[in-house]
């Protein structure tokens, strides 16, 4: 559920973009992407070239894309976007770390790593470090400081 609402707001905000590619007179998703939702939306043509592109990034189309719930998915998405975070196209990729680090993050935790989450950071370090050194290291990005010393400040307090 949180990967399929990070995508939804990331493909509402314009910063991920579905899977697909220009053909002929429009955009036309990929096999991967395309859902049974799709077959709905009209033939790319003309003004109306990106119709496929746009049905993409709606919330019916990513909860059919991840099988979830929409009312859900976009429920969590609004307690994301509530908590400020700003998305960049790496936050996706740090989902799939996330998973594959097979540990339960809950909605509080998830806005905490994003909000600290740099290329440069290690998943663990975050994942690993105590939750009173992760709320400080927000409230330090919050008011103004580079997540890297963030980190680093809140490290040295713990």
């Amino acid at each position: 559920m949180a990967a399929a609402s990070i995508e939804y707001l990331g493909r509402k905000q314009r910063v991920l973009r579905p899977r697909g590619k220009v053909l002929g007179s429009g955009w036309w998703p990929s096999d991967l992407e395309k859902q049974t939702c799709c077959e709905k939306t009209p033939y790319p043509k003309g003004l109306n070239s990106w119709v496929k592109l746009k049905h993409c990034c709606t919330g019916v189309h990513v909860a059919n894309l991840h099988k979830c719930d929409e009312r859900e998915m976009k429920r969590l998405g609004r307690q994301i976007e509530k908590s400020g975070v700003i998305l960049r196209r790496d936050h996706y990729t740090l989902l799939w770390q996330l998973r594959k680090h097979k540990s339960t993050v809950s909605l509080d935790n998830l806005i905490e790593i994003i909000h600290l989450w740099e290329r440069e950071s290690s998943i663990e370090k975050l994942m690993d470090m105590s939750g009173k050194t992760r709320q400080l290291a927000v409230e330090l990005v919050r008011a103004g400081m580079e997540q890297a010393d963030a980190l680093a400040s809140a490290l040295a307090l713990e």
